[in-house]
């Protein structure tokens, strides 16, 4: 986004003079909140000039950001506005402004008061109804202001962050009953099926190439540095042995000295939990990731690859569950926006949601494949407090393998609610029939929307 000065607009010049008058910041404003309420003066006057909105009624908005501001801080711009912007949206797709929308916001007829002169331009307050021929430009002022500062990267508040910490602790506890047993059977089915075809010619740790990526580790080991780590869970040894694996190249070898004579090998019992630490993502909440350690880390990376591999090659997957191209997704989501033939599915904490009993139940037809992904994936995690939890879920964010498995796990989910349906048999051509309309990029679903009803009661 270009911000340009006042004094740059059609208009004349007069917007400068003007800004100089608006009333003083109040004193329990910090010079970080007036650097950003500048950047928002400059962008409600910007997106003003582009649909010719009153200038009265951009005075008062702004007038109310600053005093809301005041009075709320930060989470006004970071928190409030986009959820303005959440209800303006959903106004959009209903053509209509409902009584419920933009609760806790004071209204003038139908319409919110709050960019009432934007908002005019699209929906008539007489109705709510939308327009005949809306503003395109007030459309797209309103979404600007709305979500300037959505994804602002700053620290949440400590209850915030504590929520968030107790959230990851409550969705252990719910994922025993993930499924009723009455769909269980069906999943397993399709499940057999479809990864046994993707996923069935997975033979031995020769298929696998390890390698080291560029995030954290639990042992706060960092950069060339974990190719020195000389510490081994012995359940990887089956499928990733370390006297072929923790050698990551010939240089290594000649120059080490050490090679892997002096390799520790843990038990499970002995093994370091994953890490579980806050990084920013909204004020509203941070994101909620675990660090793996450095040979968790190092072979789920190489798995990770050969998954990808596989299902982008396969016919009842490539191009449906992609990992490398999300325009496909995107290309759905905007032809979606107009014909309204497809629905995006957005999961909350859809990582932290995966089951380990699904996700092993799911595997059973490929049990060399299954044993592989079960023994470089961690057990417990480390919570902040120092508490150790025993997971339930697959993996959190944070191991390489969540995505993968993330996308196959909704996928097959997805495939028995239709199926269920439907009432077909369990069959290759149906799997691709059931598929046909189906997408998914990591947690990013889309499907039919005369199917996200049956796919969101599983």
């Amino acid at each position: 986004m270009v911000i340009v000065p006042p004094h740059k607009f059609a208009c004349g010049g007069g917007f400068v003079s003007w800004l100089d008058r608006l009333p003083p910041v109040g004193g329990t404003m910090k010079s970080h909140e007036e650097d950003l309420l500048s950047i928002c003066k400059c962008i409600i006057i910007d997106a003003a000039a582009k649909c010719y909105t009153d200038k009265v009624s951009y005075e008062r908005d702004i007038k109310t950001i600053i005093s809301r501001l005041n009075n709320e801080g930060l989470s006004f711009l970071t928190i409030t506005l986009p959820n303005f912007g959440k209800d303006f949206e959903k106004c959009l797709s209903y053509g209509l402004v409902t009584s419920t929308s933009f609760s806790g916001w004071k209204k003038v007829r139908h319409l919110p008061a709050f960019l009432q002169g934007f908002v005019r331009l699209v929906f008539s307050a007489e109705t709510g109804g939308i327009l005949d021929d809306p503003d395109i430009s007030a459309v797209e002022g309103v979404r600007q202001i709305a979500y300037a500062f959505k994804k602002l990267s700053i620290q949440c508040t400590p209850k915030r962050e504590s929520l968030a910490m107790s959230g990851f602790q409550e969705v252990e506890c719910f994922l025993s009953s993930a499924m009723l047993p009455r769909d269980t059977n069906l999943f397993s089915q399709i499940s057999d099926l479809l990864w046994n075809n993707v996923l069935g010619y997975f033979l031995d740790h020769q298929d696998i190439v390890p390698r080291h990526g560029p995030g954290q580790t639990a042992e706060h080991i960092s950069g060339n540095r974990k190719y020195t780590s000389r510490t081994w869970h012995e359940r990887l040894e089956p499928f990733f042995p370390s006297d072929l694996c923790m050698i990551a190249s010939y240089s290594q070898l000649m120059y080490d000295s050490n090679g892997i004579q002096d390799l520790q090998f843990r038990t499970v019992e002995q093994e370091q939990p994953v890490r579980i630490v806050s990084v920013p993502k909204t004020q509203k909440g941070p994101r909620i990731i675990a660090i793996e350690p450095v040979c968790m880390q190092y072979t789920q990376q190489g798995l990770s690859s050969l998954i990808i591999e596989k299902i982008e090659a396969s016919e009842l997957t490539g191009g449906h569950i992609n990992f490398t191209d999300q325009s496909i997704n995107q290309r759905l989501a905007l032809s979606a926006s107009k014909d309204q033939l497809y629905a995006t599915i957005d999961l909350s904490e859809a990582s932290d949601r995966v089951p380990l009993s699904l996700v092993t139940l799911m595997l059973d037809s490929t049990p060399n494949f299954r044993d592989a992904i079960l023994s470089c994936r961690s057990n417990a995690a480390q919570m902040p407090s120092g508490l150790v939890l025993n997971l339930k879920k697959f993996a959190s964010m944070g191991s390489a393998l969540c995505f993968p498995i993330c996308a196959m796990y909704y996928y097959t989910v997805i495939l028995t609610a239709l199926f269920g349906k439907h009432k077909l048999p369990v069959t290759f051509d149906n799997i691709i029939k059931m598929s046909s309309n189906v997408y998914i990029y990591g947690d990013d679903i889309i499907i039919p929307t005369d199917e996200v009803v049956t796919v969101w009661k599983l």
